[in-house]
């Protein structure tokens, strides 16, 4: 359920909305809908508090990896960015767009406790992160090894100095509420965005099977936690889950017979 929830970024949004976690307004867009009446869908995003104003941000609801993402600064550019979303996913996300944007990221794991990694922050050429930033770093990396084209390759600054204290704090707080009310397993990476101009953090994404389980977070916490000791308290976590399934009952104890 977690994964399902975290993948349709509208009913995950309303889900911690509901639950006390702050993220950018939002508005859906139906491609049969679009189809049908391209103008008045676009009126009813630009009618909707949130996203009445350019520039906007336009997202396929149900994939991730920054895939068929869109940037539209009037009407025009809203239409075409819908265009494209709709090659992709059949609902499109429109966001207000943050100029003034930090993208930082927190991993979250269950164990004994649900507790926080380090905070990182993403690097980006352009300064919204693409498909390319995440996963376009093969060739020779730091030392000359080899790098694999893995997000784990992407440029990060872990724990940077330019986030503010209070804002790294409060994005692990935040990660941590938004991995118990998603119910998420094992281990997350919550994804935020920090408007530096409003001075505000929202929630952007939950990736509940992050690429290379956001090791390199977990490697750089305190204390330090390697990728294989990650990846036994995955298993001993999940193992434990499974006990406790196991142990529940699952009849009432009758038996209806049936002509």
């Amino acid at each position: 359920m977690a994964s399902a929830l975290s993948m349709n970024k509208a009913q995950c949004k309303r889900l911690l909305q509901a639950g006390g976690v702050p993220v950018l307004p939002w508005a859906t867009v139906n491609r049969e809908d679009w189809r049908r009446d391209p103008v008045a869908a676009r009126d009813a995003v630009l009618a909707n508090t949130g996203t009445d104003q350019f520039p906007l941000f336009v997202k396929p609801c149900n994939l991730g990896s920054s895939i068929g993402i869109a940037s539209a600064t009037d009407a025009a550019g809203l239409d075409a960015a819908l265009e494209q979303v709709f090659r992709f996913d059949e609902v499109a996300l429109i966001e207000p767009q943050v100029v003034a944007i930090t993208e930082i990221n927190v991993s979250v794991m269950r164990g004994a406790e649900i507790h926080p990694s380090v905070v990182e922050r993403p690097l980006s050429k352009s300064g919204v992160l693409t498909y390319q930033d995440k996963y376009g770093s093969s060739g020779k990396g730091k030392k000359g090894q080899q790098r694999t084209g893995s997000i784990a390759d992407a440029e990060r600054r872990i724990d940077p100095k330019d986030v503010p204290e209070t804002i790294k704090t409060q994005a692990q707080s935040m990660a941590v509420r938004a991995f118990q009310l998603i119910d998420c397993a094992g281990v997350a990476r919550i994804d935020f965005i920090f408007d530096q101009a409003q001075n505000v953090l929202f929630l952007n994404e939950i990736n509940p099977i992050p690429g290379s389980m956001s090791y390199y977070l977990w490697e750089n916490s305190v204390p330090p936690l390697t990728y294989t000791a990650l990846l036994s308290d995955i298993i001993d976590s999940a193992l434990t889950r499974k006990a406790i399934k196991d142990a529940s009952q699952r009849d009432s104890g009758l038996r209806v017979l049936f002509p």
